[in-house]
């Protein structure tokens, strides 16, 4: 029992260090686009329930609709700050209607360039807004779109390469007509002689 201890030690602090890793990579993580979009946005109502985002800027995925109504959310990442109308933010939209509510900033604008996170400058937030300012994630969207396309050209070319060799494959054919008379009249002609010999042998 006491030798197991040790081992069981090392897994849980191993543990720790990888959920200390993933949290502290989340502005890198981004840029791998697992989320439908990233972008800069206005509160612009406060209802009952919900929020209503205006997006002006959007960093990286696709949003369709110009206006996002969401959950409400407490405060912001890094601070006590209370949601009001006018508020400018930084969000992560996981769906049409759900962003990470666990790290969404407040910004002095929604400027990307010079806006600022209002929030506890802790490394990884030092790192996402110079992330932000310097179009890193622009450049992140570039990158997939032309992964993206590169793969689909990929698979386009090796679907007409696959056709191309079934169409070039010749299959066998039945025999020819012409030679299946011959054949016929040789085989009876060879039965013929056979039973006359038999016949002879008689």
């Amino acid at each position: 029992m006491l030798k197991r201890i040790p081992i069981l030690v090392i897994f849980l602090l191993l543990s720790y260090t990888n959920v200390f890793v993933f949290a502290g990579d989340i502005p890198e993580g981004i840029m791998e686009g697992n989320q439908k979009a990233l972008f800069i946005g206005e509160i612009k109502f406060i209802n009952t329930d919900t929020f209503s985002i205006i997006p002006s800027t959007i960093m990286m995925g696709n949003i369709e609709q110009s206006e996002i109504e969401i959950e409400q959310f407490d405060s912001y990442y890094g601070t006590n700050d209370k949601p009001k109308t006018g508020d400018f933010v930084v969000a992560v939209l996981l769906d049409d209607q759900t962003i990470d509510d666990m790290w969404i900033f407040k910004t002095t604008s929604d400027d990307y360039r010079t806006l600022k996170l209002i929030s506890e400058q802790y490394p990884m937030v030092v790192r996402y807004e110079q992330y932000i300012n310097e179009g890193k994630y622009f450049e992140a969207q570039e990158k997939l779109e032309k992964e993206n396309k590169t793969y689909i050209n990929s698979t386009s070319v090796n679907e007409t390469e696959s056709v191309e060799i079934v169409e070039n494959v010749q299959i066998p054919s039945k025999l020819n007509n012409n030679l299946v008379i011959p054949l016929l009249i040789l085989f009876f002609v060879f039965v013929f002689v056979f039973l006359a010999k038999s016949r002879k042998n008689k």
